[in-house]
């Protein structure tokens, strides 16, 4: 499996869409998602060039969003 790209904030809150979240609020250079089922927020720094790779991985954890669904989503195999 590919090292595990870093991403901007655009795409993985395209990325947090496609999996159902929506943007609640945002606080400061935070946007807050929340998830449709279990109403766990997930915050997301906006207008960043890229999000570092582990803050990645936290986030797609906390939005129980697997690696090859992320890959899968960006079109990396």
């Amino acid at each position: 499996m590919p090292r595990f790209p870093a991403r901007s904030s655009r795409q993985v809150e395209e990325l947090l869409a496609h999996f159902g979240f929506h943007l609640d609020r945002v606080r400061g250079s935070h946007g807050i998602w929340v998830s449709p089922t279990d109403r766990e927020l997930i915050p997301v720094q906006r207008n960043k060039q890229s999000i570092p790779r582990g803050t990645l991985r936290a986030i797609l954890r906390d939005a129980r969003i697997t690696r090859a669904q992320a890959l899968k989503f960006w079109g990396i195999r």
